[in-house]
């Protein structure tokens, strides 16, 4: 399950529709057919500001789906309205508890 950029140029995987699923991973895409987006650029996020032209984004995997809010929207509260997540009730539960240790850990660290 590991990739290589033949290119180092290519930011995508697919292209940006109006309606569109968003893939944590090449092989998912892949997996998928070819369609929906995958971010594959390695140091930069400045290409997912690309889904700005879409009005919905779909994608199964939470934390993929709010790096991309966060990167293309500025993690505008109504802009999350474009997103699908349909990611399972326990990948949610999880992303937002280890979020939350992370943010006390990080808040003792501090003190």
């Amino acid at each position: 399950m590991t990739f290589a950029r033949a290119t180092c140029r290519a930011p995508w995987l697919g292209h940006v529709e109006p309606v569109v699923r968003l893939h944590a991973h090449p092989m998912d895409w892949l997996e998928a057919g070819c369609t929906g987006v995958c971010h594959i650029e390695p140091i930069s996020r400045k290409a997912l500001a690309e889904l700005t032209d879409a009005t919905t984004i779909e994608c199964n995997d939470i934390a993929t789906a709010l790096d991309a809010w966060s990167w293309a929207f500025d993690a505008d509260e109504d802009e999350l309205s474009r997103f699908v997540i349909d990611d399972t009730p326990g990948n949610i539960r999880s992303y937002f508890e280890a979020d939350a240790r992370w943010r006390i850990a990080s808040k003792e660290s501090r003190s």
